[in-house]
């Protein structure tokens, strides 16, 4: 029997199946209104705010029908097949340096995310944790090492939208000293502070003993 690693089939839940072939009916409504407008377009700006939206609706659909995959992962490769790729996509892990994984806020909590950086140290593949079963599987499966990446607010968004950022390891790793070092400093200087014999503690005693007393008195 072939280890995980070496073959895994990717099953897509039943809910992104599902929504994938509404989405893809509903893809007709922009195309739709994108041609209508075109067809009528007198240069104002309402037509023009009207394009823009329904060219952002029709987009946003074609990012989420393109995120539901059915991958399968090898030794040195994925492949993967959709409703935009049915004769599908062979991707080579050795055109690839590392992986993160980030996390995404959905309706119904947060999900995990993959991410494949490529030699350019750019995101290149999506791999959306709530559309598959067993996802902990997949990000196992693929033998790259993960750097572990906290987006500011603008990367965060470009991700979820699949715009690609680049993902720079050594200020990753430059960044991460300095939060670990920023935490041992804080430690120390809480247990400093928090000591038997410093004046905070000594304070602290003398404002406990004051407030029991004034119960007592009282």
């Amino acid at each position: 029997m072939k280890k995980d690693t070496e073959y895994i089939k990717c099953k897509t839940t039943g809910t992104a199946l599902f929504g994938a072939i509404v989405m893809l009916f509903c893809l007709w409504i922009p195309v739709l209104a994108i041609r209508s407008i075109i067809e009528d377009f007198s240069g104002i700006l309402s037509d023009f705010l009207l394009l823009l939206f329904f060219c952002g609706i029709f987009l946003l659909l074609l990012n989420l029908i393109r995120g539901i995959r059915y991958i399968i992962i090898k030794k040195d490769k994925l492949i993967y097949y959709s409703f935009l790729r049915p004769f599908g996509k062979t991707l080579y892990f050795s055109d690839y340096i590392a992986k993160i994984v980030v996390q995404e806020k959905v309706n119904f909590g947060t999900v995990n995310v993959v991410h494949l950086i490529n030699k350019m140290e750019r995101t290149t593949f999506k791999i959306p944790g709530g559309h598959y079963e067993k996802f902990g599987r997949i990000i196992r499966g693929i033998p790259l090492k993960s750097i572990n990446f906290k987006p500011t607010r603008i990367e965060y968004y470009k991700l979820m939208f699949g715009i690609s950022i680049t993902i720079d390891e050594r200020r990753i790793l430059r960044q991460n000293d300095v939060k670990q070092k920023a935490t041992k400093n804080k430690s120390k200087l809480t247990k400093f502070l928090l000591r038997p014999n410093s004046l905070l503690s000594k304070y602290i005693r003398y404002r406990i003993e004051k407030k029991s007393n004034q119960q007592i008195n009282s």
